[in-house]
């Protein structure tokens, strides 16, 4: 079993500790000490990582009352100065205390409890047992919640038994049945947690929520503070700026602008797709009055483009299968070269089933239906057009 003095002082950045067993651990070592200051991944919060002598920590995993301490070589037994990377630990911390706090104002507003929770290395989450929350409900929330950081309530942990953990106003219930580990935000929040905390609920510094989501029968609820929250709106707030500088506009007119911009986009989308849908109807009159007689009956279309608009090719196709009797070949020469063999509804040929071979013959792909067929092939496109064209031709025969 080993000492968790963790839970003693969570500011301990450096001990000496007599690491009693060095295991092989998958393709790592595991350290086993005496006593250490290295919490283990635990409900919610991630673990430390630091240093045992020069073996980086890697992990820190609790099984069996025993913490393994995850190394990246393998070392001796014996005492060894130990470093925790602190930056890591304060900002779970303030996760971890942001999170008390943000739970508790979501209870005692709105009677949502917390069920689950996760700090991430960015944003973390908690997931509450309802999906009808509003955003002005979640905005008070957090409100009260940042109120009790300005307030600088101290924060305090303490053991206690199963008997004196039921007389305590408790958020929700211990997962031990003695020696509970009590979490109390003086006056404010009392909770069972085996996590690490700041001293006092100044040190969360902020709490900002992101965003929320229906997840299930739950709403999952991202949020971030103190150091979490100044790296996540420094970014955003570059990101914010970059735009309103290229729009040369306000940080706070950054919305409208870009609205408006959908919308004249959504406009000249429209006028692009008539321009294409008129512009098609012309080069499709053009290649049909001047294509090639397939046979007595049938007209055959041929023409490649070079890197033209795909969308654009799919207009003339879809133009000149509207002529009776017309079967049409459009090639788009680029470097994915596209073929779309279509036929006008009078012609019996399932063109699917005719050019099944295609993509194997000329290493490529596609498919489509009896009345049109589209495949991005490799070759000489002269020569996939002739053996199209043969195939056409056999069939109309």
């Amino acid at each position: 079993m080993t000492e968790k003095l963790y839970y003693e002082d969570s500011y301990k950045t450096e001990f000496t500790a007599d690491i009693i067993e060095v295991i092989p651990y998958g393709e790592r070592y595991a350290a086993i000490l005496k006593n250490t200051y290295f919490y283990p991944e635990s409900g919610g919060q991630p673990h430390d990582t630091g240093y045992i002598g020069d073996a980086k920590v890697l992990n820190v995993v609790l099984k069996d009352n025993i913490i393994y301490h995850i190394i990246d070589k393998q070392i001796n037994t014996g005492a060894y100065k130990c470093t925790i990377d602190f930056e890591r630990r304060f900002y779970n911390m303030q996760q971890h205390t942001g999170q008390h706090i943000l739970s508790a104002a979501f209870i005692k507003l709105y009677n949502a409890s917390t069920d689950s929770f996760h700090i991430g290395d960015n944003i973390s989450h908690i997931d509450l047992n309802r999906t009808d929350l509003k955003d002005e409900e979640v905005s008070a929330a957090e409100d009260l919640s940042n109120n009790i950081i300005y307030k600088n309530l101290p924060v305090c942990t303490y053991i206690v038994s199963s008997e004196e953990a039921a007389k305590l106003p408790l958020r929700k219930q211990p997962s031990v049945k003695e020696n509970v580990r009590i979490v109390e935000i003086s006056g404010y929040d009392f909770s069972p947690c085996g996590g690490t905390h700041v001293k006092n609920t100044g040190e969360v510094g902020i709490i900002k929520i992101i965003r929320w989501e229906k997840n299930k029968d739950k709403t999952r609820l991202y949020f971030t503070c103190g150091m979490g929250a100044l790296y996540y709106f420094r970014d955003v707030n570059n990101i914010v700026q970059m735009l309103a500088n290229h729009f040369s506009t306000t940080v706070y007119e950054v919305t409208d602008r870009i609205v408006s911009l959908e919308h004249e986009n959504k406009i000249l989308q429209k006028e692009i797709k008539d321009l294409k849908n008129e512009l098609g109807l012309h080069i499709a009159k053009d290649l049909f009055n001047s294509c090639e007689n397939l046979n007595s009956d049938y007209k055959l279309v041929v023409k490649l483009f070079d890197n033209y608009d795909e969308e654009l090719l799919r207009i003339i196709s879809a133009k000149l299968s509207q002529n009776p009797q017309t079967i049409s070949i459009i090639g788009n020469i680029s470097d994915k070269q596209k073929f779309i063999v279509t036929r006008s509804e009078d012609i019996n040929v399932n063109l699917k089933g005719l050019f099944s071979d295609i993509p194997m013959l000329f290493e490529g792909n596609g498919g489509g239906s009896s009345k049109q067929v589209q495949y991005v092939i490799k070759g000489n496109a002269e020569i996939i057009v002739n053996v199209l064209k043969e195939k056409l031709k056999e069939a109309v025969i």
